[in-house]
């Protein structure tokens, strides 16, 4: 992948862009000298600012509190994201760079050292099928209407069962499991058609992890992880692919189950559709969804490309 140094998303994570107004700069200002420029495709860009701009001028949308001040979400879109969808919109990037550099942006990191783990979002792949079949026998389940009367132990113990609640039937158990995580999928039916799965909710128990669990344990396999491009992590895919019968004892270890029906596109974020590489997950107690953000690398990583 080419070296993406600078990238605007429409979630935020390290620099956060106030609105387009000097009576604003006052605020915890990084300065201009530090905004330099988005250097990924402007396409994305106006895609992603598009779909941003028509969540904040819904009429339930919440104000977003930015530097100890409250933005009405209106107000942002018309200041804020109004204009760099504009530039976006032109194809022309240095209409872009000018308009970033005029910004009153506020350094967002809520950690001493001002360093941030980005994490992508990802859909996986998986294969299944709407009819139990002695090859798909591994259930995603709907939401039942007394979700919290069972924790993860009753329901992959069977509690569910014969209720017509099975959304779709998976190949592997640990493809289960690891849409719990995930959250979303693409599966793949047999006759290579895909059918889009999102989260419906959860049964409200609390999460435990349960690589970590097997780590705590000493169970994962030593070693570099084997490569897959199956979700989940591959050293408790292993494991589990090994001990077949220990994965219902380790799931019903985390009483959390979420649930999931059917969606038009898998791969979605709390405000909706992803945008790819604009797309960020932030923790939303720290900073305020619908932001708009820059973010730039204090250093590469080994063996990445920055």
């Amino acid at each position: 992948m080419p070296r993406r140094p600078w990238m605007i998303a429409f979630l935020l994570l390290s620099f956060v862009v106030l609105q387009v107004r000097p009576a604003l700069a006052e605020l915890v200002e990084v300065g201009a000298q530090r905004a330099r420029c988005d250097d990924f495709d402007l396409d994305s860009l106006a895609s992603g600012l598009g779909r941003l701009h028509g969540l904040l001028v819904l009429p339930h949308a919440k104000p977003l509190s930015i530097g100890g001040r409250s933005i009405a979400a209106a107000t942002y879109a018309q200041r804020t994201v109004l204009p760099l969808l504009e530039a976006a919109g032109s194809g022309d990037r240095q209409r872009v760079c000018a308009l970033i550099a005029t910004m009153s942006w506020w350094r967002g990191s809520p950690l001493a050292t001002n360093k941030l783990l980005f994490s992508a979002y990802y859909t996986p792949i998986v294969d299944g099928s709407l009819t139990k079949t002695a090859r798909f026998r591994y259930p995603l389940y709907r939401r039942p209407p007394n979700a919290t009367s069972y924790d993860s132990g009753q329901i992959v113990g069977g509690a569910l069962e014969g209720r017509g609640l099975e959304l779709v039937w998976l190949e592997e158990p640990y493809d289960a499991l690891a849409l719990q995580v995930e959250g979303s999928a693409q599966v793949r039916l047999p006759d290579g058609s895909m059918f889009a799965v999102g989260t419906d909710g959860h049964n409200g128990h609390p999460y435990t992890n349960v690589s970590k669990l097997l780590a705590a344990d000493g169970r994962l396999p030593k070693g570099p992880p084997p490569p897959t491009t199956k979700p989940g992590n591959p050293k408790a895919r292993a494991f589990f692919a090994a001990h077949p019968e220990q994965l219902r004892v380790y799931w019903a270890r985390n009483p959390h189950y979420v649930f999931f029906k059917r969606v038009q596109g898998a791969g979605g974020g709390k405000l909706g559709m992803l945008t790819g590489g604009r797309s960020l997950a932030v923790d939303p107690t720290v900073y305020p969804l619908g932001s708009i953000i820059l973010t730039r690398p204090l250093r590469a990583f080994p063996g990445g490309d920055g």
